[in-house]
């Protein structure tokens, strides 16, 4: 079979599949027994020769991880990055989470040091990604949506990463790359997922540009309500509890206290309308690894029953090394106590939901 390639994979081209039972997801370990000069690689797969094609230069003998995915028949061994990618990627979070400025943040990513980079998995996605900023944000290119989609094949986790770190860096008038994120970026990105996903070749593709949309939206909601000139500090995501589908209300907002507040300090506020329990708000302070806890229901018995059950919560935010210095829960007839003004996130948090 002739599969196309997605960066960084394997794509299986001639393979007796019968003998071999693979099912998606599962994480393999790769004996390669030799690559050839046209990107061909002889590899064992379950103990069956293989022949697979690749544009990623890989050594001549050794092993590698995979992850499997069948998509209509093909298989596609999608490489696992190594550590030696993880410390790549954390360079570049480095580089982009200190050097705000474009120009600097832009000179370290071009004259960043590959040689020392023997495992060559991340090579064409670490260039890939400096060869769009530089031709994007320093040659002022057009941004198209050609450039993004090959971006986000060849060097997805890289992009992804940075996308996440300019939500992290401020408001448009801190930061020509977030404006660009923002005002540039997302209309092509909505309108190249709705593309992929009628086509089922791009699903890892699309996946990857839905999590740096969701990125780009948070980061707008941010920024409207920094700028003052729109309250709007709070969205809605429906959630299924049982088999009903409701809405839970997230909303950020400023600790009043600046003085006492650090730099990873910040609020939150979860409402929920339940059936049986009613509406439900949890309004919480975060403060370093300590958090604070104020549960407001519209009833005793609700009341009652979700006291019996705060060491769950408890338990739970103590195994992310989180401690609950306290849960009060409160009958009030007035959910939301505070009007969220400004939006204080910190970074972590925008990627625990992406």
């Amino acid at each position: 079979m002739n599969l196309k390639i997605v960066s960084p994979s394997l794509v299986i081209s001639q393979a007796d599949i019968k003998t071999a039972i693979i099912t998606s997801g599962e994480i393999l370990r790769i004996n390669i027994r030799s690559v050839e000069q046209d990107g061909t690689v002889k590899l064992l797969l379950k103990g069956i020769p293989v022949e697979a094609k690749t544009d990623i230069p890989l050594d001549a003998a050794g092993i590698i991880s995979v992850k499997t995915a069948i998509t209509d028949g093909k298989i596609i061994l999608r490489l696992i990055p190594s550590d030696e990618t993880n410390k790549i990627l954390d360079m570049v979070n480095g580089l982009i989470s200190e050097k705000a400025d474009i120009g600097k943040l832009l000179n370290e990513l071009k004259t960043m040091d590959l040689k020392p980079i023997n495992n060559s998995e991340s090579l064409p996605a670490l260039k890939t990604l400096r060869d769009f900023l530089d031709k994007v944000l320093i040659d002022g290119s057009t941004v198209t949506k050609a450039a993004v989609k090959d971006m986000i094949e060849k060097g997805g986790q890289f992009y992804e990463a940075f996308i996440k770190k300019l939500v992290a860096l401020g408001t448009p008038k801190t930061s020509n790359l977030v404006k660009l994120a923002q005002d540039d970026l997302k209309p092509i990105i909505m309108s190249l997922i709705k593309e992929l996903a009628e086509d089922g070749r791009y699903k890892g593709v699309s996946k990857t540009a839905g999590s740096i949309l969701k990125n780009i939206e948070l980061s707008q909601l941010i920024n409207r309500a920094e700028s003052k000139t729109d309250t709007a500090s709070h969205f809605q995501i429906p959630v299924y509890f049982g088999d009903n589908l409701e809405t839970l209300e997230l909303y950020f907002f400023e600790d009043k206290k600046p003085k006492t507040r650090g730099k990873q300090d910040y609020g939150i506020i979860l409402s929920i309308e339940l059936r049986g329990l009613g509406n439900i708000t949890f309004d919480a302070r975060v403060k370093m690894d300590t958090v604070f806890i104020n549960i407001y229901v519209e009833n005793k018995e609700t009341s009652e029953f979700i006291s019996r059950h705060s060491e769950i919560l408890k338990n739970g935010m103590r195994s992310i090394g989180m401690h609950v210095s306290g849960i009060e829960c409160m009958v009030s007839k007035k959910q939301i106590t505070k009007k969220p003004s400004t939006i204080i996130l910190h970074a972590g948090l925008i990627d625990e939901f992406a």
